[in-house]
């Protein structure tokens, strides 16, 4: 009979016990208990498993100004800071990219848009970092939840232009009840149409 032979184990990295807090405090009391640079800190540890991530999320703070600023911050700028290499540029991207994916997927499943404020809240998630005039249709069942999200064209910088026949075909294709066009400015403020 053979003995059973003991996992391998890992060298502990110096700051996996502050690791392990921030994530104890996170399951018992939620994102409001953390920081900007705590929050930070445990999505750089999606990327550096071996090292302290707490110099590098102040570093990126810094620079960027605030968490949001962080995961809007393209990968060369991103990459200019130093100790942050392709991993944690692709780890920032990846946590924006889910967080945008998973707001608009929950709007559409549970709030009808039944009010500019709410309308204006699940464009924003769309439009947050676009760097270009993007036209988009919101196709609408109806009670008024979102079927699918449309983009009818793709600018420049300062403009972007949308055909009554191109919203006419994505709202006949998707059978919508409802079409609410939207349009972002550099500001990130999306101008409104709702129409049914």
């Amino acid at each position: 009979m053979s003995a059973a032979h003991p996992a391998p184990t890992h060298p502990r990295h110096p700051a996996a016990g502050h690791r392990q807090r921030l994530r104890a405090r996170l399951e018992r009391a939620g994102l409001d208990a953390l920081d900007d640079h705590e929050i930070l800190e445990l999505v750089l540890g999606l990327a550096i498993r071996t090292r302290d991530t707490k110099p590098l999320a102040r570093a990126l703070l810094r620079r960027f100004g605030s968490f949001g600023r962080v995961l809007d911050a393209p990968a060369p700028d991103l990459l200019a800071v130093p100790g942050a290499g392709p991993a944690v540029a692709a780890a920032l991207q990846t946590v924006k990219a889910a967080g945008a994916a998973y707001l608009r997927d929950h709007a559409a499943r549970t709030d009808a848009l039944t009010h500019p404020r709410l309308v204006a809240d699940y464009l924003r998630t769309r439009f947050a970092s676009e760097p270009q005039e993007v036209v988009v249709a919101l196709l609408l069942d109806a009670r008024h939840r979102v079927l699918r999200t449309a983009q009818l064209s793709r600018g420049t910088v300062d403009r972007a232009a949308a055909f009554p026949g191109e919203v006419a075909r994505a709202a006949l294709k998707e059978g919508a009840a409802a079409v609410i066009l939207a349009h972002n400015h550099r500001s990130g403020v999306p101008d409104l149409c709702l129409s049914s």
